[in-house]
């Protein structure tokens, strides 16, 4: 007689048991090694007040998807950034080309880097705007996304751009899958007369402002459940469950569970952004850099409140996908640990004139200093600089 082990051998083996879709594994692997996630729901942020049944529309069940994403590889580490349309990524600064005019933005996902692209690299007013997912091997896939004076968010440990996009009066909330190259959910927010929302993505959560003067609205994607929090005044900075916000005109950095504050700045003006995993907040305070106030970009330890500033301004530097500062200027990349302050410089042969101010342009839009506003175009310019883990959408 077969013993009971044997017996459920045999049961197991008659099973047809489907795989998991890639994309929900690899967001899973990649989701272990978070500090900190959102958790999701209508009690994403406290005191929040639930607004009504929002439909969600055409959700995804995975990213099933034709791009490589064999092996679950590392997520990407080391600066990016592009000069002219050229992608430097990783501590071996490998290359890749996007094919356009010009780039928009550097984005971070599970699935690989998403360049947002298009005919000029303005974001406000600038055209359409194209997307490339660029992986890990060089290889550049164009997606099928384009969007139009939209703001975009991502998080680094899942393949997914959000947006959020006026359809016939109606706030939509998106997520774009860019390993499965497809819409992942559509969900209705409420009523709206804006076309321009500030929009962050976290774990299963949408921060979402109903135009930039507008309410905050917090959006499962999954669920389609949709609160306003009675806490938040802005949506920017949303990374590792922790967001940038402001009390009482006070920098602070909130839980994005419960909305307490977890860190505050000093007062006077500035305001945090939350790096790609949500370790560390960066104090941003542009009168105070252009005024020569502030000795350098104090970056804190949001579990400690620690802090240590590294030489040079905000918009000098981008965050690299594990959280670490980098610069670029002439033929140098400086990488910089944002636990310790120690910076590393690293000799690359980049295009004549990167670092410098082009004419004409708004210096804040390129390495230089940040801010003021260059005289009119005079002779050729040099290539434009963009950096990863920085917004260039406002």
């Amino acid at each position: 007689m077969p013993d009971l082990r044997e017996l459920l051998t045999r049961e197991a083996e008659g099973l047809d048991v489907p795989a998991p879709p890639t994309g929900d594994v690899l967001s899973r692997g990649k989701g272990v090694r978070r500090r900190r996630r959102v958790v999701a729901g209508a009690a994403a942020v406290a005191a929040a007040a639930v607004v009504g049944g929002a439909a969600v529309l055409g959700l995804g069940g995975g990213s099933d998807t034709d791009l490589d994403t064999a092996g679950m590889p590392e997520p990407m580490v080391g600066p990016v950034f592009t000069v002219g349309t050229t992608l430097y990524y990783g501590d071996a600064l490998d290359t890749a080309e996007i094919d356009d005019k010009a780039v928009k933005s550097i984005f971070y996902t599970s699935a690989g880097v998403v360049v947002r692209h298009g005919d000029n690299s303005a974001s406000d007013g600038g055209g359409p705007q194209r997307f490339s997912l660029v992986q890990e091997d060089g290889r550049v896939t164009r997606l099928d996304l384009v969007t139009e004076d939209t703001v975009h968010a991502t998080d680094s440990d899942q393949p997914y751009v959000a947006y959020g996009e006026n359809v016939d009066g109606t706030l939509e909330v998106v997520l774009y899958d860019v390993a499965a190259d497809r819409e992942a959910a559509r969900v209705d927010v409420g009523p709206t007369s804006e076309g321009w929302f500030p929009v962050s993505l976290d774990g299963d959560t949408i921060f979402v402002m109903n135009g930039y003067e507008g309410a905050v609205k917090v959006v499962d994607w999954r669920t389609g459940d949709v609160s306003a929090s009675e806490v938040l005044s802005s949506v920017w900075e949303a990374h590792g469950g922790y967001l940038g916000d402001h009390e009482d005109d006070v920098p602070v950095v909130r839980d994005g569970r419960t909305g307490e504050v977890v860190l505050r700045g000093p007062a006077g003006g500035g305001y945090f952004e939350v790096s790609p995993d949500g370790r560390y907040a960066g104090l941003v305070d542009e009168e105070a850099e252009m005024d020569g106030e502030q000795p350098g970009y104090v970056v804190y330890d949001i579990a400690t409140g620690s802090s240590v500033t590294i030489d040079g301004m905000a918009f000098d530097f981008g965050w690299t996908p594990d959280s670490d500062l980098f610069k670029v200027e002439d033929d140098l990349v400086t990488t910089c640990d944002t636990a310790t302050g120690s910076c590393t410089e690293t000799e690359v042969d980049l295009p004549e004139g990167v670092g410098e101010i082009p004419m004409g342009t708004t210096c804040r839009s390129v390495v230089g200093k940040p801010g003021s506003v260059c005289d009119e175009p005079s002779g050729p310019q040099p290539p434009e600089v963009r950096l990863g883990g920085r917004s260039y959408e406002s």
